[in-house]
């Protein structure tokens, strides 16, 4: 059975770990390391730009950041066991959606590459947080410090200043007003560097870490069917103390599904996000 058309969209603020994602998962299919009956079934034409991902990836060096003007348009045949599956993965800068959030403006391809996918892969990364402040709290924080508390809006309101995951809603309300489709979309919630995350599955870090997410996801689950994934594409810290290039492919990229299960495979979030 061929499945002609699967698009995925990769989404996600800057730095996030989409580009490195992809340099991980290109080198597993090429090589057929997944472990499972996931395979490549053939090399794309133009594929420099995955062998310059892969190059840096497997030399344990940072995966170069994605043009905002161009972005690439990945096109990989793959079979999901006995389902041959043409899927596009767009590589998209960050900045990009930035700009959506910031100066609420998205390009006319972004456009259509999100209203075009049969699922969504939204990134997000544990640095990308900052702490919530409640305004009972400074409160409270002014009157320790004898200080007089002039409220909780800035002057100068910054949208690059609010939480992530305010962030993140953000784009998602975007996705849904661009999409304007009955059916729910899948939606695969990506936690990248994995490794840093404490003993805890994917989906309860997203409810204690980004609760506002969670809830929002939960609350509308006539928009978005969703699965969250930890994944460690990158291995480790670039420059720590670990050589990333002489750690074994399999051992170094992994994923873990919303019950906390570990797997080399990391085309399992693509498998359900284009297929379900």
């Amino acid at each position: 059975m061929t499945d002609t058309g699967s698009a995925v969209t990769l989404v996600g603020m800057p730095e996030t770990g989409k580009s490195t994602y992809l340099a991980a998962l290109y080198h597993l299919l090429s090589e057929q390391l997944t472990g499972t009956a996931t395979r490549l079934i053939r090399q794309p034409e133009q594929r420099s730009y995955l062998e310059q991902l892969r190059m840096a990836w497997l030399a344990g060096e940072q995966v170069g950041r994605t043009s905002q003007d161009n972005g690439e348009l990945i096109e990989l045949d793959v079979a999901f066991d006995s389902r041959q599956v043409q899927l596009s993965l767009p590589d998209i800068a960050g900045e990009s959606f930035r700009d959506i959030i910031v100066h609420r403006h998205a390009d006319a391809r972004i456009v259509d590459l999100v209203r075009s996918a049969a699922g969504l892969i939204l990134f997000t990364h544990p640095d990308h947080q900052r702490p919530r402040v409640l305004i009972s709290q400074a409160r409270k924080l002014a009157e320790v410090l004898g200080e007089q508390f002039e409220g909780a809006v800035e002057k100068d309101f910054d949208p690059l200043r609010v939480p992530g995951e305010v962030h993140l809603v953000d784009l998602l309300e975007w996705v849904v007003r661009t999409r304007a489709v009955e059916a729910p979309c899948r939606l695969a919630v990506m936690v990248s560097a994995w490794d840093r995350c404490p003993d805890i599955t994917p989906s309860d870090w997203l409810a204690a870490k980004m609760p506002m997410l969670r809830q929002y996801l939960d609350g509308h689950d006539e928009l978005f069917n969703f699965r969250v994934y930890g994944v460690c594409a990158q291995g480790g810290a670039y420059g720590g103390s670990q050589d990333l290039a002489a750690k074994r492919p399999y051992d170094r990229a992994y994923i873990v599904d919303s019950d906390g299960v570990r797997s080399g495979d990391l085309s399992e979030p693509v498998r359900w996000a284009a297929l379900g």
